[in-house]
């Protein structure tokens, strides 16, 4: 729902991004524009037996959450929220030497098991930081943000996937309009 302009890793711990957001999202007001970053541990290749025990995906576990820079005098009275979090179960905790499926028989009792699991996964609660942006405007369809996150990579020095979701104005309501994910590190 967007086309991305500019979204280079991140410089000095500086991610720069804008876009003009497309089918029906806009951005009425500054406040129109959430942004979230998300994190997911570097990967390596799965076996055939890991990727037949894996039933969902997501965008990782949330580390930070990006908002206004207020002006000089003005201050926000929290850095960080709690969030409950319920990770997909990790395809990386089953042995890499665990057998592929090997009829379709074993796939559909395999996949209804993989699917049981994935419905029955643990919520915790995570700390998420609150991160001012150094440049933020969203007018009509367009936006532009600069936020400093060397917090947040100082927090993960084996590198990963950073995932930003965007969120814009669909009428009326704040609904996600893209995600882009950038391999670091």
């Amino acid at each position: 729902m967007w086309s991305m302009t500019n979204c280079p890793p991140f410089r000095n711990g500086i991610l720069t991004f804008s876009g003009t957001a497309k089918n029906g999202a806009s951005f009425y007001e500054e406040r129109d524009l959430g942004v979230q970053l998300y994190y997911t541990p570097p990967r390596y290749s799965l076996t055939l037996g890991q990727v037949s025990r894996t039933y969902c995906y997501g965008l990782g576990m949330q580390v930070a959450a990006f908002r206004l820079h207020l002006e000089e005098g003005w201050f926000y009275r929290e850095y960080e929220f709690l969030k409950t979090y319920s990770p997909c179960p990790d395809p990386y905790d089953v042995p890499a030497d665990t057998a592929a499926v090997g009829s379709p028989a074993e796939a559909r009792v395999l996949s209804q098991a993989v699917y049981d699991a994935s419905q029955n996964r643990t919520e915790r609660t995570i700390i998420v930081l609150w991160i001012a942006a150094l440049e933020w405007t969203a007018n009509g369809k367009s936006f532009s943000v600069s936020v400093n996150i060397n917090d947040v990579l100082k927090g993960h020095s084996e590198g990963g996937v950073y995932t930003v979701l965007v969120w814009g104005n669909i009428g009326g309501e704040s609904a996600p309009i893209s995600e882009y994910s950038i391999f670091h590190g």
